[in-house]
């Protein structure tokens, strides 16, 4: 019964509150960032930061790369000029929504100096595979676990 419940808060909250959209050519995708987060376009990337600046979210296409397989070994290169000293921890259970495969990591690395977690999400989209990194400060994970669910989630097919 809550999932169910969830679930439906889910479906209005995307339909009603979250009408902004950014359709990301390169993978055949559309993906939603909450509103009040700033958003920056640039050559096919896809960046927003939290307005405390405490969680930051980048979608990408990996050029030449058809599939998730492939993607594993390739994503730590494509995680952005800012992350060093990334460690994968975990790799989680693939999993399908809306005929798109997921496939997320979580890890650390360091950024600016603090350590921050690192969240990588390889996509099987319509043209190929999408990366989506999603890093916040260690420790806040709760804070930004709602927003990085909905981004997830919010991805579909064009």
């Amino acid at each position: 019964m809550k999932r169910f419940a969830w679930s439906i808060l889910l479906f209005f909250m995307t339909t009603l509150l979250w009408p902004v959209k950014f359709n990301h050519g390169a993978s055949g995708v559309s993906i939603w960032f909450p509103d009040h987060w700033k958003v920056n376009r640039q050559r096919g990337v896809i960046q927003a930061m939290s307005p405390d600046g405490g969680a930051f979210a980048m979608f990408k296409a990996l050029a030449n790369v058809r599939s998730i397989q492939q993607a594993v070994s390739l994503y730590p290169r494509h995680l952005g000029g800012q992350v060093r000293n990334y460690q994968a921890t975990r790799q989680w259970k693939r999993f399908t929504r809306k005929g798109l495969s997921f496939a997320p990591f979580t890890g650390y690395g360091v950024v600016r100096g603090a350590r921050w977690r690192i969240d990588a999400i390889l996509v099987q989209t319509p043209r190929g595979v999408a990366l989506l990194v999603q890093r916040n400060v260690a420790g806040s994970e709760a804070k930004y676990k709602i927003p990085f669910t909905n981004i997830v989630e919010s991805i579909k097919p064009l």
